[in-house]
């Protein structure tokens, strides 16, 4: 008697597990300094009429410390020493990383500057 071979059944294609996803959306997060740079020309662009000085320079402080402290947390993290070769910040990203610094620290500034002057005309 012959043998019977059944076909073997046709692959079934693998639709990507939610875990193959993450990265690519893990790379397309929004970070603090793009969220204040929205922001901050969202209240430029369309002022509000009755949007107060005290919420606006909230905003702006909280948003100046974001990026301020993002930047140095950042900054630090890519000054610590690393042995593999491969895992090691390029030089680019360090600037990046104090350029956001600087800027957060800077709008600090600013905007300490402007309540100063405030405090003084009231």
């Amino acid at each position: 008697m012959g043998q019977f071979r059944c076909p073997a059944p046709a692959p079934q294609p693998s639709a990507p597990t939610p875990r193959a996803r993450t990265p690519a959306l893990r790379a397309h997060a929004p970070r603090p300094a793009d969220v204040f740079v929205v922001a901050a020309a969202a209240l430029v662009l369309r002022r509000p009429a009755r949007l107060q000085v005290r919420t606006v320079l909230a905003l702006a402080w909280t948003g100046s410390g974001a990026v301020g402290c993002w930047g140095a947390y950042m900054s630090l993290v890519a000054l610590m020493p690393e042995t593999d070769p491969g895992k090691q910040v390029t030089a680019l990203a360090q600037l990046t990383y104090a350029g956001e610094m600087i800027t957060g620290f800077l709008l600090a500034a600013c905007l300490a500057a402007v309540l100063r002057r405030r405090s003084a005309e009231a």
